[in-house]
């Protein structure tokens, strides 16, 4: 949680320069990160952002929201999923809708989409008997 806490505080700041290019202002502060991020991929709305080897922040801006998801991959990918408004202020944490120990998020077409990914975690016998 407090990994999280810092960047998330330090985009709120970036939310204050809120543009016609929502994303730039965001990107100002990476250096201030922890880690050493790296941007992956960068459009208007949307930046990938690797924080270390395993580590990822997505997040996409709507017209009316910012949805930051947080994924962890060690070795399995896990993600947890915060809608923020304009100004910073969390609006939702959302959960998977089918409960599982690995949930991963993806974002597409204006909605969060989940994977359980706690298949990969079990050995094949295992795997079986979830069926």
């Amino acid at each position: 949680m407090k990994k999280l806490l810092f960047p998330i505080l330090l985009l709120l700041l970036a939310g204050i320069a809120w543009a016609s290019d929502p994303i730039k202002p965001l990107l100002t502060f990476l250096p201030d990160l922890h880690g050493n991020p790296e941007i992956l991929e960068e459009t208007n709305d949307h930046v990938h952002i690797r924080m270390a080897d395993s580590c990822y922040y997505d997040i996409h801006m709507t017209q009316d929201t910012i949805v930051v998801i947080q994924t962890a991959c060690a070795p399995i990918c896990s993600s947890c999923v915060r809608v923020y408004n304009k100004e910073w202020e969390l609006l939702h944490q959302l959960s998977p809708t089918v409960s599982g120990i690995f949930p991963e998020a993806e974002y597409r077409d204006g909605r969060v989409y989940w994977t359980d990914n706690t298949a990969m975690y079990l050995d094949e016998e295992e795997r079986q008997r979830m069926k």
